[in-house]
């Protein structure tokens, strides 16, 4: 009602899709030495292991009794965990760090057969856009923008929210 004499702009947020777009996997998970032979959930975010709003806890117990000799997990955006907040010992995890290009987050991408997006609060990911346009799948709980990208049961999976057995099925 106040704009409504004033032209408005709607400008999403853009990710190149000429850059983020699915590659091999064999040749992405060699560039970063992860198994070809294992499901790779990848999950990364700034401060992805230290922000609570990022959902690393909600992670760790949706982890909890995954079959670790076929699942390994890849973290991106954050260091290993000190004291508090590790992940179960029993799944491998691959450190990967942060990532400073396009070109080497796509192919990051591009190693995981899903990505997950736990965080508590979200707007417009970047990550899940990202992730999607590589042509992996994200599983996230079903709050703020994730709906509006994240198609249940097509492209992804959204969880009920906060539900860590449900983002876990996904």
């Amino acid at each position: 009602t106040l704009l409504k004499n004033r032209k408005h702009i709607n400008l999403p947020n853009p990710i190149d899709v000429n850059i983020f777009k699915p590659l091999e996997k064999i040749i992405a998970r060699s560039m970063y030495n992860l198994p070809i032979n294992k499901k790779l959930i990848l999950f990364g975010a700034m401060s992805s292991t230290t922000d609570l709003r990022k959902g690393f806890r909600e992670l760790v117990k949706s982890l909890e009794d995954l079959d670790e000799q076929n699942v390994e997990l890849v973290v991106f955006g954050s260091s290993r965990p000190k004291g508090k907040g590790q992940f179960p010992v029993k799944l491998k995890v691959n450190y990967i760090g942060q990532l400073y290009d396009d070109v080497s987050l796509t192919a990051l991408y591009n190693t995981a057969d899903v990505m997950i997006a736990p965080s508590l609060q979200e707007n417009l990911s970047n990550s899940i856009m990202e992730s999607l346009s590589c042509g992996v799948p994200v599983v996230a709980f079903d709050i703020g923008g994730n709906k509006d990208m994240v198609t249940h049961m097509k492209n992804g999976y959204l969880a009920t929210p906060f539900d860590t057995q449900d983002l876990k099925n996904g």
